[in-house]
């Protein structure tokens, strides 16, 4: 039992390792109300449009990302249909419509930075990546693999 007592002749205790930092998430309401002002990236419609942000691969539960990540996406399309981002998750749902998220978010996101809110050019930059979508689901082109859309 003599074996199992710390001996502390040795030295100091080591230090206890240090709190992790946790990044502040990055705030741009100009963006977010810019957004608003947008078509949603699926129906195309100006009505009833919210910035929804993409978490994707982000594995902090109930933590929002950053504004930067924000896609125009109408209240219908993001809660309130049967086939609605929240109800058949966002890994199926951006997959279904052939979007890739995060290269809209990252086009409209440099777009405002360099441009302001360049409403014309934003409506262009969507409707290319809503061709773009509808291309990949003519080709059967998936963004997501089963596997990844399973897990939700």
């Amino acid at each position: 039992m003599g074996g199992r007592i710390a001996n502390f002749s040795k030295g100091p205790l080591p230090k206890a390792p240090e709190k992790r930092k946790v990044a502040r998430r990055l705030h741009d309401r100009p963006y977010l109300a810019f957004l608003h002002t947008l078509p949603c990236c699926i129906s195309g419609t100006t009505n009833d449009v919210i910035a929804h942000h993409i978490t994707i691969g982000r594995g902090r539960m109930g933590v929002k990302e950053d504004d930067s990540l924000a896609l125009p996406l109408s209240a219908q399309w993001h809660n309130d249909f049967p086939q609605s981002l929240h109800a058949v998750g966002e890994k199926n749902f951006w997959r279904r419509w052939g979007v890739d998220p995060f290269a809209l978010a990252s086009d409209l996101y440099g777009l405002f930075q360099q441009r302001g809110q360049a409403k014309r050019e934003a409506f262009v930059l969507i409707a290319g990546h809503r061709a773009l979508a509808q291309r990949r689901i003519e080709i059967g082109l998936k963004l997501f693999s089963e596997d990844q859309c399973n897990d939700r």
